[in-house]
């Protein structure tokens, strides 16, 4: 009789790792917004095999953007994994995936006033109009999630700008003259600027 043979084929089906779906644009925000994944987008992913998987992001330290004053960029890595691979157990990555979300910062606010004079004050003749008022008080505010990074473009510098005396009547004999007697008026503008130019004034009167 005839001979025959039996071959065994062993298809081993590897199954394909999750991959993103979805990958937040790189972002440009300034110091007062959020750093909230929330805002800036949050990676999407999808398996195959319909596999359990993970997405998680990690920040780095913020770098300043060299030359540029008030910049900084923070790299947002996102991770998809298995849900049930090595790094559950030993903090390898087996059939992982990595891409890296830049977030541009820039520090375009000025500083704000925590503390100024009255808007208006009278002063009699026979004081100094312009002698110092008390200077107000200033500071550079950023977002919560800066706090503590140090990522503002300080330190502020405030000063005062006095504009002239000019004269909104005449007491009796004065017309024509150079005497200023009666009312007048003086403005006296303060302008805070942090170090990258950012500026904001306030004026008494």
């Amino acid at each position: 009789g005839g001979t025959s043979a039996e071959v065994k084929q062993i298809i081993t089906v590897e199954p394909a790792p999750p991959a993103f779906s979805f990958f937040p644009a790189d972002a440009h925000i300034n110091t007062q917004q959020t750093l909230d994944p929330t805002v800036l987008g949050i990676a999407e992913g999808e398996s195959p095999c319909k596999q359990e998987f993970d997405i998680f992001s990690v920040d780095s330290e913020p770098k300043a953007v060299e030359g540029e004053c008030g910049k900084w960029t923070i790299e947002r890595k996102w991770t998809i994994v298995p849900y049930f691979s090595d790094a559950v157990c030993t903090g390898t990555f087996a059939d992982s995936s990595s891409r890296v979300q830049t977030i541009y910062i820039a520090d375009e606010t000025a500083p704000v006033f925590t503390y100024t004079p009255e808007g208006e004050v009278e002063v009699p003749f026979f004081e100094n109009f312009r002698s110092a008022n008390p200077i107000p008080l200033t500071e550079e505010q950023t977002h919560a999630d800066f706090a503590g990074m140090n990522l503002v473009a300080e330190p502020t510098t405030t000063r005062s700008e006095d504009g002239p005396l000019v004269r909104q009547s005449a007491a009796a004999g004065d017309e024509g003259t150079c005497r200023v007697r009666g009312l007048a008026q003086h403005t006296r503008t303060w302008t805070t600027t942090d170090k990258c130019g950012n500026s904001r004034s306030f004026s008494q009167t």
